[in-house]
């Protein structure tokens, strides 16, 4: 799904070679330009962290701690009626809840991002979608993370019933393409990985129309 985007071909570095099976399915993605071999100071069931040894540009070298991540899908789910689906998403992390698109991590049982993107889309909201296109990819954290998101437009949705993981506390919202950009402008969301798939997708000249 990415040849041909500049950096994102070629194999992996041989830094990220002792990372788990389940994480090389991403091997094409980038890896930092590492000129030593990592020592795994943490390895997690999403991430992994590394302490790394760059090269400075005085010729010295520093110590870096840097996390490898297998990358992650966001959807951007479009109802027949123009709604978008969104997700109240209680995120453990901040302590507090946010409003999302439905997005999580590919799986090593994933044979694709696409089919990532199906899976986390009915688990988190019930839907299903009959048609999933590719948006736009980007790097969420390049200071001290490899993490890489993939962002579908998800059309033809059929509803269902969520499977949501234990720890997840998720609620399903509606709302029109321009009550999302409102609650952008008003900080009601502020969650970057939406924001971006939004605002992309606005960009887009036979979407960009909200009217």
């Amino acid at each position: 799904m990415l040849d041909g985007v500049p950096g994102l071909g070629g194999p992996p570095n041989s830094l990220f070679v002792a990372a788990r099976a389940a994480k090389l399915y991403h091997a094409r993605m980038t890896r930092p330009p590492i000129d030593s071999d990592a020592r795994l100071l943490h390895s997690g069931v999403k991430f992994d962290l590394y302490q790394v040894e760059v090269s400075t540009r005085a010729g010295g070298k520093k110590e870096r701690e840097l996390i490898w991540h297998g990358g992650s899908v966001v959807m951007l789910p479009i109802l027949d009626d123009g709604q978008v689906l969104l997700i109240r998403n209680k995120r453990h992390s901040i302590g507090r809840t946010l409003v999302e698109l439905p997005a999580g991590t590919i799986e090593a049982d994933d044979t694709s991002a696409e089919a990532a993107a199906r899976r986390e889309l009915q688990e988190e909201t019930g839907y299903t979608a009959s048609t999933l296109t590719e948006l736009c990819h980007f790097y969420t954290t390049p200071g001290f993370s490899n993490h890489h998101l993939i962002a579908f437009l998800a059309t033809g949705l059929n509803e269902g019933q969520q499977k949501l993981d234990a720890e997840e506390d998720i609620v399903v919202i509606k709302a029109t393409l321009d009550q999302v950009l409102s609650m952008i402008v008003s900080k009601e969301i502020i969650d970057a990985k939406t924001m971006a798939t939004v605002f992309y997708y606005q960009l887009i000249p036979q979407h960009g129309d909200s009217d």
